[in-house]
């Protein structure tokens, strides 16, 4: 996978919708992988998805609340956005609460608004790597300049 595509998974209960989820956010270029259930969502976590995408009504007694709250507590590296068609003012802000990057309506213009999103959170991972690069080379050429100061101190007397 390459700094422009992300690995997200779907959590959402309604096949229809996953599935269009799935394939839309696979012709963006993403690996992608879907979920029915909070549990299956939940015990593939180790292979460190970039972002999970998380409906309200689930499956089960888990509200994907629950399973966002989950992983920001155990996986916090992971970003999260709440993809759902259950709109209130409480659940909008107990969601951001517990840690969400957005939340995002089931409505006309959700893919555009979810699209804008991802391409926000490759462009932060391509940031952080290359910042990461850059802090590597200035250690080492740190390090180097150290060894340089050594060994001039050395010749010279």
């Amino acid at each position: 996978m390459n700094n422009s595509s992300l690995k997200i998974f779907v959590l959402d209960d309604d096949l229809l919708y996953r599935k269009m989820l799935v394939c839309y956010l696979e012709s963006l270029g993403h690996q992608v992988a879907g979920f029915q259930t909070a549990d299956e969502c939940l015990e593939t976590l180790n292979q460190n998805p970039d972002v999970v995408l998380l409906d309200h009504n689930l499956e089960g007694e888990q509200k994907g609340v629950d399973v966002l709250r989950y992983i920001k507590h155990e996986r916090p590296d992971i970003a999260a956005i709440y993809v759902t068609g259950e709109e209130n003012v409480a659940l909008v802000s107990d969601v951001f609460r517990s840690g969400s990057e957005d939340f995002i309506g089931k409505d006309s213009a959700s893919l555009l608004r979810l699209k804008l999103k991802l391409d926000d959170l490759v462009k932060r991972k391509t940031d952080k790597a290359s910042k990461s690069k850059r802090t590597k080379y200035m250690v080492i050429g740190g390090a180097m300049v150290a060894i340089g100061y050594f060994i001039v101190r050395i010749l010279l007397g």
